[in-house]
């Protein structure tokens, strides 16, 4: 089995999770060997499904946080403060995820119109070539999806399995609103499952552009003029379509993924900060923390450390973290592919060709464009002449970086380059790094005190 078939496997499993979605409903027409777009109005059941949910999980957080009022009320610090930042937090995931969702079920026709003019620029090649054309992708790609597939095991196991919710007294039979709360905390998964898929299909979609990039240049077009115009064409005008109907798909989707992380780093920088609290509470014995969680109805086992807490979030955002620049670097590796398949295209029409091969007049690309303009002529020229020949248009060319986020088709057409995104990415990380290092500096400047002063102490 060729290395692109794994990849092609794994988008046939996100097409029945889409199909189930309601974001994307194909049908095979056996008759045509194409797929086809049926929707209907059940599409928007799972977006109703999720956005219960995340009504839910509010309600739940609401209720909790009037008991715990009540209780304070009547006894004073028996139950835990209530954190505004968290609950924020927690609000403003839930509208990120609420809003990729409806404008992937808003945009359900430009995922179509990229989907069909894929299948369409393939089957036209398939007619022209034949069994020449070879689809396969690179061994850096393969590992991308290997990478792609840890991380959502990852997101998976912690999700379903080590968030799963303790009941404090099951043989009650009665739900209390801490418990109703962890179940909600529990169903929040599915809807950052479903934003995982989004992002996770945008993932699959650059690393199978590249590996058709790559198959492309693999092509031995034996200096066919009209072999070359349609690589041509499908380098061109097709690949930025595409580009900019994907841009387009998945620009909220990405969005709302840069918001989320930027509230992973917020959460982990407010754990970075020096509290005096910890410091007493590192100084007090095994005896003294186990009267102070009984005077808090709670067992020491029961409570968290701040490390652990630390560890956890950074975690979380290393997962993050990891799963964006993923994203980055499988739409660097089309470019990478989109560029070096032009620079084979300009020395197209240099190779010779084969002996003891006779080339028809008017097939040859050289002996076309002999009759065009003369041979002393730049060859980049040569291949502009020839793009204007075939009536393909030469601002199409993405010169220094790929189309990676649109803001419109048309007249008008707004994106932003991959560029910019590194540059975002390359920001957050050094924000992240600084943070780190300042807080690792802070943490070994307060041990040495530490140390000292137990030194003086037993003197």
């Amino acid at each position: 089995m060729s290395r692109i078939q794994w990849l092609w496997k794994a988008l046939k499993v996100f097409r029945f999770l889409f199909h189930s979605l309601g974001f994307l409903q194909l049908r095979f027409s056996r008759s045509r060997r194409l797929y086809t777009h049926r929707y209907n109005c059940c599409r928007y059941i799972p977006c109703l499904f999720v956005a219960c949910i995340l009504l839910l999980h509010q309600m739940a957080r609401q209720r909790l946080e009037m008991e715990n009022a009540l209780m304070n009320s009547l006894e004073t610090d028996s139950r835990p403060p209530t954190d505004g930042f968290s609950v924020r937090c927690e609000y403003l995931q839930s509208l990120m995820y609420l809003a990729a969702m409806i404008w992937s079920l808003i945009r359900h026709k430009s995922l179509w119109q990229l989907v069909n003019q894929s299948q369409m620029a393939y089957k036209q090649l398939k007619t022209l070539l034949g069994r020449h054309l070879i689809l396969e992708c690179s061994w850096q790609a393969l590992v991308y999806g290997g990478a792609l597939l840890l991380l959502l095991f990852l997101m998976g196991y912690k999700t379903f399995w080590l968030d799963f919710p303790l009941i404090e007294h099951p043989q009650r039979r009665v739900l209390t609103a801490s418990d109703m709360h962890n179940i909600a905390n529990y169903l929040m998964g599915v809807p950052q499952l479903v934003f995982v898929l989004l992002i996770a299909l945008h993932i699959l979609y650059h690393l199978l552009h590249a590996g058709w990039l790559q198959s492309l240049q693999n092509l031995r077009l034996d200096r066919n003029l009209k072999c070359f115009q349609l690589l041509l064409r499908m380098l061109y005008p097709l690949q930025r379509r595409l580009n900019l109907l994907a841009g387009l798909y998945f620009r909220v989707t990405y969005d709302c993924f840069v918001c989320l992380i930027a509230i992973r780093i917020v959460a982990f920088a407010r754990l970075l900060r020096f509290d005096a609290t910890q410091v007493l509470q590192q100084q007090k014995s095994r005896d003294d923390l186990e009267d102070e969680a009984a005077w808090n109805g709670k067992n020491l086992r029961d409570l968290t450390a701040p490390e652990q807490l630390l560890r956890e979030s950074m975690y979380l955002l290393a997962w993050h973290l990891a799963l964006w620049l993923l994203l980055l670097a499988a739409a660097h590796l089309q470019q990478s592919e989109y560029q070096s398949l032009i620079g084979h295209c300009w020395q197209e029409s240099r190779i010779p060709p084969f002996k003891g091969r006779k080339v028809p007049f008017g097939e040859d690309i050289l002996d076309i464009m002999a009759s065009i303009v003369p041979l002393f002529i730049p060859l980049k020229t040569i291949v502009f002449l020839l793009q204007f020949q075939s009536q393909i248009c030469a601002f199409d060319h993405q010169r220094v970086s790929i189309c990676f986020l649109s803001r419109r088709i048309g007249k008008r057409t707004c994106f932003v380059t991959l560029n910019t995104a590194l540059g975002q990415w390359k920001l957050r990380l050094n924000l992240v790094i600084g943070l780190a290092v300042v807080y690792f500096v802070q943490q070994s400047e307060i041990k040495q005190l530490q140390s000292y002063l137990w030194q003086r102490e037993h003197e």
